[in-house]
């Protein structure tokens, strides 16, 4: 094809133009149609260009519009042919003008009635690239029956069907709007006939003319542009951003989607996340970028991989292209970005993180929108099986359990590392199923990634359901509690445990899931609320002194204080000493109070057996701290606060004070005479001398009464 470089002192008009060139395509790094604007130099320039034309028109004389610059892209058609594109560089304003100018008098001579017109043809293939809305204003203004009457306005914003009250957002949709109704008003216009001044503007000695110069011809590319448009607004770094995005995606088949949706669809999802008092969606898009970029490498790649662990910017354009030159890839950003109000409307019955205020799947994806680069691997995680699970099924069936059991797998696994992504996900495609338990009780998939202990749990509970369907709800009611954290495991190995230790004799894969007394699994349920809630507190707080004589608890010479377990168990709330306890209330009918008391009455006498009735004689410091405590609640009725002063469950000891004494002879550390307990929160400091705050309210002078011992033995006794 010959383009009119090779001419470049002959004179072009708007037709010629589209003659040689497949289209005209205004870019995406272009300001709004600024002659389109409102305000009064706007209004004065729009009248001069206005008059300028259209006395030309109207007297058979000519205009010339000074030189257009621009360059040549090459794209493929939808029929997959080579075709070449004009991009104006400097001129887009006079072109814009000149379209509208066309379009309106081709519209009230008629010219556009017929849908195979060459009038209607040459119009459709003068474009814009800057805002979706505005390219697709254009179209509409060529396939739409418009009345083109002086009231265009009125006629286009407030009576045609097919005007998106979305356009209204379009600094250019509403400039061309403007400039139309000062076309539709201009004296000329209105007094003559319209097909008289249109065959002036396409004649071959076109009224309206000007110089068209190729940037290529004198070794000149885009570059020069940002320079050129900086007669315009500031191009914000989202704006440059599409531009450079596009040319990434530029040959991908989803292109059109892309950037039509982009400034529709996703502008309606991502809304709700925008900031306070702006009204682009910018931020969210291109944190949601980053989270789709993120986790489409970290998850593919070889977990033996030693970059997996390194920052990585994920919105480069290096990495963005290598990314999304992959066709899944950019289906699977394409998707999520479709999926946001299906995700976050998702009935998801369970919190990410056992927290109130986390809303699941819809919390989730509110994070991801505006605080991309933080990090959070139960949320990238749930979201991201959630998009795979809906790529792949219509509906959302099923999908609570699903992501209900990746939390459970995800929270209870310690190594969440991005080394480790790789595995986590490819288990992750294991297990979506619209009936997961029944994947798991049948199939037995390997869950590599997760924490072992935890593979079992899930797998064991599923196998539980599958037998006992009747016990689905049971489970999610366990699987909610924030304080179990799903880990049932112990609490079913504690239902078949015979002998009464301290550390279980059984393994969960020693006992058959089918055997599971259902009602027994409820009652050793409702035993464990009740007793880690005792007394209206919160994870065991009011039973916490029941554990001071247990493994829970350490102690040296001059320190004693508790550990939370070993890592078999996460954290105290699993451990198996904490569920004999449980254990105790659920075998007596879930009565914590009678359980308890009888429990406390039981080991004083032990340890009145011990000293030969006399507990002065204990040396054991986690024996006396379990007498003081006993005293507290039981003889003198305070509170568990009152033993634990200042929520603090560490105790050291040193020299009392005037005012301060002890019931007991001796500690372990026989140098000191005369010690006390002190409460302390984590190193525990001698030279600071008693502390009245950390005192036990039992162990402050006239606090314990006459005969305390004895007090406490006829207790026991009764």
């Amino acid at each position: 094809m010959n383009t009119i470089t090779n001419n470049l002192g002959q004179k072009q008009s708007f037709k010629t133009i589209l003659d040689i060139y497949d289209r005209i395509e205004i870019p995406v790094i272009q300001r709004d149609y600024a002659q389109g604007r409102t305000g009064k130099k706007e209004t004065n320039v729009r009248r001069g260009i206005l008059n300028h034309i259209f006395n030309a028109l109207s007297e058979g004389c000519s205009v010339e519009l000074d030189f257009i610059y621009g360059v040549e892209r090459q794209y493929v058609n939808s029929d997959g042919m080579q075709r070449i594109a004009l991009i104006p560089i400097d001129g887009q304003q006079r072109l814009t003008t000149l379209w509208l100018i066309h379009w309106y008098l081709a519209c009230k001579a008629g010219l556009l009635d017929d849908p195979q017109s060459d009038t209607k043809k040459m119009l459709s293939r003068f474009t814009y690239e800057t805002r979706v809305s505005s390219k697709d204003f254009l179209n509409a203004l060529c396939n739409q029956n418009v009345n083109a009457s002086p009231n265009i306005k009125t006629e286009i914003i407030e009576n045609a069907i097919w005007f998106d009250e979305a356009w209204k957002l379009d600094p250019s949709v509403m400039g061309f709007i403007t400039m139309l109704d000062a076309i539709a008003n201009h004296e000329v216009v209105k007094n003559s006939d319209p097909a008289v001044l249109y065959n002036r503007l396409v004649a071959d000695e076109s009224a309206v003319s000007f110089y068209f110069l190729s940037l290529e011809k004198f070794g000149l590319g885009e570059e020069i542009y940002t320079r050129m448009n900086a007669r315009g607004k500031v191009l914000t770094n989202f704006e440059v951003f599409k531009s450079n995005f596009f040319k990434i995606i530029d040959d991908s088949p989803l292109k059109d989607e892309i950037t039509r949706k982009i400034e529709y669809d996703w502008v309606t999802n991502l809304w709700p996340y925008k900031e306070k008092d702006v009204y682009v969606t910018d931020a969210p898009f291109m944190n949601w970028l980053r989270y789709v970029t993120q986790m489409l490498i970290e998850t593919s790649k070889s977990k033996n991989n030693k970059d997996a662990d390194k920052d990585t910017d994920y919105l480069s354009l290096n990495i963005l292209a290598k990314v999304y030159n992959k066709l899944e890839n950019l289906k699977f950003l394409v998707d999520s970005l479709n999926l946001i109000p299906r995700i976050k409307d998702c009935d998801v019955d369970c919190c990410l993180e056992w927290n109130e205020e986390d809303k699941g799947l819809a919390s989730a994806v509110k994070w991801i929108a505006t605080d991309g680069e933080s990090t959070d691997v139960m949320k990238q995680m749930c979201v991201f099986a959630a998009i795979k699970y809906l790529r792949k099924f219509p509906n959302e069936k099923g999908i609570g359990d699903f992501i209900r059991v990746i939390r459970n797998l995800i929270a209870n696994t310690p190594d969440r590392s991005m080394r480790e992504w790789p595995t986590m996900v490819e288990s992750i495609n294991g297990l979506i199923s619209q009936n997961v338990y029944a994947l798991l009780a049948n199939n037995t998939p390997s869950l590599a990634g997760f924490r072992v202990e935890q593979r079992e749990i899930e797998i064991f509970k599923a196998k539980i359901i599958d037998k006992h369907p009747n016990a689905y709800s049971l489970i999610c009611e366990m699987d909610s509690d924030p304080l179990l954290t799903a880990r049932e495991g112990n609490l079913i190995i504690e239902l078949h445990e015979s002998k009464a230790t301290d550390h279980f004799t059984l393994k969960l894969d020693q006992i058959n899931p089918d055997r599971v007394n259902i009602n027994n699994l409820r009652n050793i349920f409702k035993a464990y609320k009740k007793l880690s809630t005792f007394h209206n507190s919160n994870y065991f707080d009011a039973v916490w002194g029941e554990f001071l004589q247990t493994d829970l608890y350490h102690s040296n010479d001059s320190e004693c204080w508790w550990s939370d377990g070993d890592n078999n168990y996460i954290n105290y709330a699993n451990h198996p000493i904490i569920l004999k306890l449980v254990r105790e209330v659920m075998d007596n009918n879930g009565d914590a109070d009678t359980t308890i008391v009888a429990r406390q009455k039981r080991i004083i006498k032990q340890l009145l057996n011990k000293t030969t009735n006399d507990l002065s004689q204990l040396t054991n410091p986690q024996d006396q701290l379990y007498v003081l405590y006993i005293g507290t609640v039981a003889l003198l009725g305070k509170s568990y606060k009152d033993f634990f002063v200042c929520g603090r469950y560490n105790f050291g000891w040193v020299n009392a004070e005037p005012g301060y004494t002890t019931p007991f002879i001796t500690l372990l550390d026989s140098s000191i005479r005369n010690q006390i307990f002190q409460a302390f929160p984590e190193r525990f400091r001698k030279d600071t001398g008693i502390v009245d705050y950390r005192t036990p309210w039992i162990l402050k002078v006239n606090s314990r009464g006459k005969n305390f011992f004895q007090r406490l033995s006829d207790w026991a006794n009764i």
